[in-house]
């Protein structure tokens, strides 16, 4: 706890039971100055209100006023279910009340500007996951969820297309890179095919992150603890209901002994230390081999990206599975690309050196799509070997270039950007932290909330158009507008850019402000603000050999374009300033 106290002050969520009152007692115990120089956090709790049971709402105040004793201040946030829904009864009940509450939390960090929350999970926490796991049969290592109970400090789950709360929330900078690829594989729209680096773009990281320090403890340990300092609790009556769910169940044959020496606590303890390290084993496996290898060009305008792979000797099938991963996770919509879903792309990749004859798409290699990323193989033309290579390091023969998939009809995303009044002053985000609550209040509302388009970029606007805007794909259609109102060197310059950043099909996979209606002088940009903002990477390769750098985000297209009904329009960067 004291190792993470220095990113801001943590806050703890309390349930009320003996497990998180005991974290906050030990919270409130901890010296006023740690290690000589570190002063105490000033630490506050959350506390859930389900909202699923007669008297939630009397006990979330009960557990209030224990906290505020030990001195502890706290702020209730209640559960909101969907209309009619009584959550009791729902038979997915711990999975929804699990979504619903870390989404809760996460938005209520967000609003008090809090960075880490700890939490009170213990051994016997683990114990019950893993044999959960093994209940579902997802006997793959790779497959369990086991990153979340370690002791460091994680992502907060469930909180997906959350600004500020999932991965986002503060800014970074991000630099396009191409190098290394014959001009035949590269942009040519402005001459830099061989540049080292080109333009920097901003990037989007952060968010909140959770710690679980009483990992190491048991729940026995835990409760003694508690007893000790006197400490009183609320216990939850639905927990011990073993036919309520199936947590309640493997907690109660855990508890009362009652399985198998294999899958006894002790056991399925150690078998969580062994897959954890296997899978650390694994990942740096994986990352090894991507500093092998060659990244051509890492275009995060449209999350492109062009590699030329490693060469094995004998294929290391789940290092070649970790890196494809990471590989495939710079470029998909997805929040994660499952490990089971790569099989296909370890094939084709790695294990089948000669191009399959039944693809049918001639010289240019062959295509095959997996998480929302289109994997192209391509032959690598005479000329095309990077100056201090040898055949034997890279592929010979092929280069991988993996762009986001063209979208299906079914899956094209809509973002409704509604009007608002003008205002007297529009702010960024940077410039909201240094004002009151009453300036606040009155200012944000001129722009639109952050928006996450299709699991790659977070937009906002200030629309004072009159009409309500949407966010969208681009599409062929768009080209005849634009052909309309562009001049020809603004068509040029336009071409230009979607060529270096989006080639070919790819242009089809960015985003188009969009509205429908008439505007006889078409958009005002000075009333049609975009910032935009793409999801960081996930994976954990950041450099690969020969000094080449992969940047570790998914920024913003640094020009996005805009249309309106028959009129589509180039916007600048942040029109804004």
């Amino acid at each position: 706890m004291v190792a993470y106290s220095t990113n801001g002050d943590p806050w703890v969520a309390v349930s009320g039971g003996i497990d998180s009152m005991v974290l906050a007692k030990l919270c409130m115990s901890l010296p006023s100055v740690i290690n000589k120089t570190l002063p105490k956090p000033d630490f506050h709790a959350f506390i859930v209100d389900h909202k699923a049971r007669v008297g939630s709402h009397e006990e979330a105040h009960l557990v209030a006023s224990r906290l505020n004793k030990m001195g502890l201040q706290s702020t209730i946030i209640p559960l909101e279910w969907p209309m009619g829904v009584k959550a009791a009864e729902l038979a997915s009940f711990e999975t929804q009340a699990r979504r619903l509450r870390y989404r809760a939390l996460g938005q209520a960090c967000r609003d008090h500007r809090i960075q880490l929350m700890l939490l009170a999970h213990h051994d016997d926490d683990i114990a019950e996951s893993m044999l959960q796991n093994i209940l579902r049969l997802q006997n793959h290592p790779a497959s369990w969820n086991l990153r979340a109970m370690h002791g460091k400090a994680s992502n907060i789950p469930e909180c997906w297309g959350m600004y500020g709360v999932c991965e986002s929330g503060e800014e970074q900078i991000e630099t396009i890179r191409e190098t290394g690829i014959h001009k035949d594989h590269s942009s040519k729209a402005d001459g830099r095919t061989n540049a080292k680096e080109q333009d920097s773009v901003q990037c989007e990281g952060g968010g909140v992150k959770i710690y679980r320090p009483l990992l190491l403890f048991s729940k026995a340990k835990i409760r003694v603890t508690g007893q000790r300092y006197g400490l009183q609790w609320v216990e939850d009556e639905t927990n011990s209901d073993v036919t309520k769910t199936t947590r309640n169940a493997i907690r109660y044959l855990l508890g009362a002994q009652r399985l198998p020496k294999a899958i006894s606590k002790n056991s399925l303890l150690a078998l969580h230390d062994h897959s954890e390290k296997r899978i650390e084993d694994i990942a740096k496996r994986g990352q090894e081999l991507f500093h092998r290898a060659k990244v051509l060009v890492w275009d995060i305008r449209s999350s492109r990206l062009v590699i030329r792979l490693p060469r094995q000797r004998v294929v290391d099938k789940m290092g070649s599975m970790s890196f494809l991963k990471g590989l495939f996770e710079m470029v998909s919509p997805q929040q994660r690309v499952p490990v089971s879903s790569l099989a296909r792309a370890l094939h084709y990749m790695f294990l089948q050196e000669s191009k399959p004859q039944d693809e049918g798409h001639g010289d240019e290699g062959f295509k095959f799509a997996i998480g929302g990323v289109l994997a192209e193989r391509m032959e690598i033309p005479q000329g095309g070997l990077p100056i201090g290579y040898e055949y034997s390091d890279l592929d010979p023969l092929f280069t991988w270039n993996l762009t986001r998939a063209p979208f299906r009809r079914t899956e094209s995303e809509n973002v409704n950007i509604p009007f608002t009044q003008r205002g007297t002053l529009l702010l960024h985000s940077d410039t909201e932290a240094s004002l009151s609550g009453t300036e606040q209040q009155g200012k944000k509302a001129l722009w639109s909330a952050w928006k996450l388009w299709d699991g790659r970029f977070w937009i906002r606007m200030c629309n004072h158009t009159g009409q309500d805007l949407e966010v969208r794909a681009f599409s062929t259609e768009d080209w005849s507008p634009l052909a309309r109102q562009l001049s020809h060197d603004e068509k040029k310059a336009l071409r230009g850019e979607l060529a270096a950043a989006a080639p070919g099909s790819v242009q089809y996979t960015l985003p188009v402000i969009a509205h429908f209606g008439t505007l006889a002088d078409g958009l005002n940009w000075e009333d049609v603000i975009l910032r935009h903002n793409q999801r960081p990477l996930r994976a954990e390769y950041r450099s690969s050999s020969h000094g080449e750098m992969l940047g570790t985000s998914k920024p913003q297209v640094s020009n996005t374009l805009a249309s309106q009904s028959a009129t589509v329009a180039l916007l600048p960067d942040d029109p804004s300033g």
